[in-house]
């Protein structure tokens, strides 16, 4: 015996579960309706729905009520995560003047090395070229990628090398470690 499915009908969630029903191919197998049969049935529930308008729109304005709650939401976190990255960044650069403070003190102090309970601070040397006139640097000097750029490690070692380089110093720096 086939399901009176039309007959249970007696609200639109009723008829709506009934469709998602008739969709479904192993429901239709189980109960052994065609898909004749479903898109008939489907047409009579149609027919149903129309008794139940008031309804529909009741449950269209829940959707738009649930819509827009929704989209408030969506809304307050974007803003919310702004709001977070901008607190992050001033963090950020509270970190950043903690260690320039930290590097003066050591400095100020002649330290080269610290050792705390937790941490152990020291310098790092490093080295950077710092180019005063591009446009007297010769080819060899010169890294192709999609647009030019000054080949610093060539540039460096040429330096180190004892050629002559007047368009190029060597800058030796001190930078803080915290580990």
């Amino acid at each position: 015996m086939k399901p009176k499915i039309i007959e249970n009908i007696t609200s639109l969630i009723d008829a709506m579960d009934c469709v998602k029903l008739l969709d479904d191919e192993q429901y239709l197998i189980d109960n052994d309706i065609t898909k004749d049969e479903a898109e008939y049935f489907k047409s009579e529930i149609a027919e149903k729905i129309k008794y139940y308008e008031w309804e529909f729109a009741s449950y269209m304005n829940y959707l738009s009520n649930k819509r827009q709650e929704l989209s408030i939401q969506a809304n307050w976190w974007i803003e919310e995560s702004l709001r977070i990255w901008e607190l992050a960044k001033s963090y950020q650069k509270k970190v950043e003047n903690i260690e320039k403070y930290m590097d003066f003190l050591m400095k100020s102090l002649g330290k080269e090395k610290l050792n705390t309970n937790i941490y152990a601070l020291s310098y790092r040397k490093s080295e950077s070229i710092e180019i005063q006139n591009e446009n007297m640097i010769p080819q060899e000097f010169i890294k192709e990628k999609i647009t030019t750029a000054p080949d610093k490690v060539a540039i460096k070692e040429a330096i180190k090398k004892w050629q002559e380089v007047p368009w190029a110093t060597i800058i030796t720096k001190q930078n803080l470690q915290i580990k």
